[in-house]
């Protein structure tokens, strides 16, 4: 099958954007600064936990930290900080911190031939999460 000098044009701009497209919405690495010494198997199951335990014993294993691309879900960013926790022999995790980074903050306002109004960039924010992995005893 050959292809004509149109169809390429026509495609190539549709390949490239969805290739482009496509690594937007993957997270960095998850960040870890290891705390504690003792190492653990891996745990099956693991809780998030809006704060520190007052009343149970835990041993704190690591900080974790991940930014999260432009417009990416809080769920996939948790997701993946759980999973590094729970392969860290953590079976609980505290987040600390959260944070969002507004990215378009600033943007100048442009023209809109279309409408003959201004409009300015769609409002992107990038969240931070950090937290720590605890095993608890």
């Amino acid at each position: 099958m050959k292809l004509d000098r149109l169809s390429l044009i026509v495609a190539l701009p549709l390949i490239l954007g969805t290739l482009t497209l496509g690594g937007c919405a993957a997270p960095s690495a998850v960040r870890v600064s290891y705390l504690g010494t003792e190492h653990y198997s891996p745990a099956s199951s693991i809780v998030t936990l809006s704060s520190f335990p007052a009343s149970t014993k835990y041993e704190t294993l690591a900080r974790l930290h991940i930014v999260g691309a432009a417009g990416q879900d809080r769920a996939q960013l948790m997701a993946a900080l759980l999973k590094k926790a729970a392969n860290l022999g953590a079976n609980a995790f505290v987040v600390t911190r959260e944070s969002y980074r507004n990215l378009t903050s600033g943007a100048p306002a442009t023209f809109n031939p279309n409408g003959g109004n201004y409009q300015t960039a769609t409002p992107e924010r990038e969240l931070t999460i950090e937290g720590d992995a605890i095993r608890l005893h």
